[in-house]
């Protein structure tokens, strides 16, 4: 009998990360109550909710195959208003922090590529990995926190809130991703 319990308890330490419980992506996205009074859901992109693996290879212009071998579990993303303000939030998840930072560099490429608008522009101290850029009115970050790659953006008068939005997700990360 304890033969037994012992190796029960040590198929248990050893099982891959994988197969461990993380909390679902939209609990640790931004939600509607992080965000000052005023803001609601921006029903116009259709980008609340869980993204399937589709629309991210026509977003990045990926192939399905490339999500597989990087490891992509899943991803979520969240968009809201006030006004012509828009707060967007997107959250990835991939079984190892090699595909998260393979998603890093595919982010990094696609949105600050020449003559789409944005340049990378500052340095914040968010994640393990974090690039912070500016362009067309927005200011955001795109970082790497373990096996999660996300990006938070804003307009570009609310560095500050941008900055406290993703120290936010980022802890959700830590705490329970």
């Amino acid at each position: 009998m304890k033969r037994f319990a012992v190796l029960s308890l040590m198929t248990i330490i050893f099982l891959p990360s994988s197969a461990m419980a993380f909390a679902p992506l939209h609990t640790i996205a931004i939600g509607i109550e992080d965000l000052r009074s005023g803001y609601v859901h921006y029903e116009f992109l259709n980008c609340n909710g869980y993204t399937s693996a589709k629309a991210l290879e026509d977003e990045y212009n990926l192939s399905s195959s490339e999500l597989q071998h990087y490891g992509w579990e899943n991803s979520y993303e969240t968009c809201y208003s006030k006004g012509v303000a828009q707060v967007t939030n997107q959250v990835h998840q991939f079984y190892g922090k090699g595909g998260a930072h393979w998603f890093l560099q595919v982010m990094i490429g696609s949105g600050l590529c020449g003559g789409c608008g944005y340049q990378a522009t500052w340095k914040p101290r968010i994640g393990q990995e974090s690039v912070g850029y500016t362009g067309s009115g927005l200011v955001g970050v795109i970082f790497r926190q373990g096996r999660y790659t996300v990006e938070v953006n804003t307009p570009s008068t609310k560095r500050q809130s941008l900055i406290a939005l993703a120290r936010l997700v980022n802890q959700r990360i830590k705490t329970t991703g």
